[in-house]
């Protein structure tokens, strides 16, 4: 099912009703219009169609962009968390984002905080400290203006620099020092630019990861399924039970599996083990697999859909996504 798109700014024409001393009742005369859907309107309720909001414009004589977003979206935030490195957690926003870009015509946004910067890499764009998510924090700056595209359709990225390896130093030095990276968001949000932003992050638990996590909607914790893949689990969970208490939409949508390699015996005793530990946490049904395909897309700096629409990987990455869009709101 596609998304909800457009917007109605209800706050602005319950102002612009005041301004001309009209009452809901009149405007709603005026407008052509239910006074229910007025009332709906100015609460907040969205769902006003387009022929609707120009009526409302027309009666308050102003254009009709000045109270309505025509492709206005529902932005939604993942995050993938992991506090171990190696576990995917990189492939898996690229192949993830690409997906969602995929489906319904969705816009997405790739958020890279990881000063490893293998996704924008990957994607064979290259470092930019001018540009960069760093750069947008320590200017303090909104992060619309730091957006470039990937080459594919609906799928654009703000990338990471070899800065971001002080930023959390840097953060600390700043006034209100929790809420930079919401402030950046802001226009990105209010202008309802994308459906999903998926971020990807280091596996530093430390200041930018709790920015990123106190404004995200989901947070997927991608997993390798492996003795050691699955040691440090309980430390990335107590950082966002700890994260929940100041950001109450928080949800962990789900743990992923990565690496799967289900020639292996010790693979199914890692997923027995995985469900017995997290019986009380979502685990995807969606897996990620050992595909020898993604190193040569990586070498080739493309996405693994582009470079092979028909490997393995490339299915799996559309499930997850198809999974993402179920769960999610």
């Amino acid at each position: 099912m596609a998304r909800q798109r457009g917007k109605v700014f209800g706050e602005r024409i319950r102002h612009l009703r005041d301004e001309h001393d009209l009452t809901q009742s009149a405007l709603a005369d005026k407008a052509g219009v239910s006074i229910m859907q007025i009332k709906n309107i100015e609460i907040g309720r969205n769902g006003t169609t387009k022929e609707v909001a120009a009526a409302i414009a027309s009666a308050l004589q102003v254009p009709l962009e000045e109270i309505y977003i025509e492709d206005f979206r529902n932005t939604t935030i993942i995050t993938l968390s992991n506090s171990k490195g190696g576990v995917g957690k990189t492939s898996s926003v690229l192949g993830l984002a690409h997906a969602l870009s995929r489906l319904d015509g969705n816009k997405v946004l790739i958020v890279e905080a990881d000063m490893q910067r293998n996704l924008s890499f990957g994607l064979g764009i290259s470092e930019d400290t001018g540009r960069s998510l760093y750069a947008a924090l320590m200017r303090e700056d909104n992060f619309a203006g730091y957006i470039q595209p990937t080459g594919t359709d609906n799928l654009d990225i703000i990338i990471a620099d070899y800065s971001l390896a002080t930023v959390d130093f840097e953060l600390s030095r700043k006034q209100y020092q929790e809420t930079i990276f919401q402030r950046g968001m802001s226009e990105i949000l209010e202008k309802g630019m994308y459906d999903y932003v998926v971020v990807d992050t280091s596996p530093n638990l430390g200041l930018l990861n709790f920015n990123i996590l106190s404004i995200s909607d989901y947070v997927i914790v991608p997993v390798e399924l492996s003795a050691y893949g699955l040691q440090g689990l309980d430390t990335i969970f107590r950082y966002i039970n700890k994260i929940k208490e100041v950001n109450h939409k928080l949800e962990i949508l789900g743990v992923l599996k990565t690496k799967v390699d289900r020639r292996e015996a010790v693979t199914d005793t890692a997923d027995r083990t995985l469900e017995s530990v997290f019986d009380n946490v979502r685990i995807f049904e969606s897996y990620i697999s050992i595909d020898t395909n993604v190193k040569k897309a990586q070498w080739s700096r493309e996405h693994i859909s582009d470079f092979d629409p028909r490997s393995r990987a490339a299915k799996q990455y559309m499930a997850l996504a198809k999974e993402v869009v179920k769960y999610g709101r």
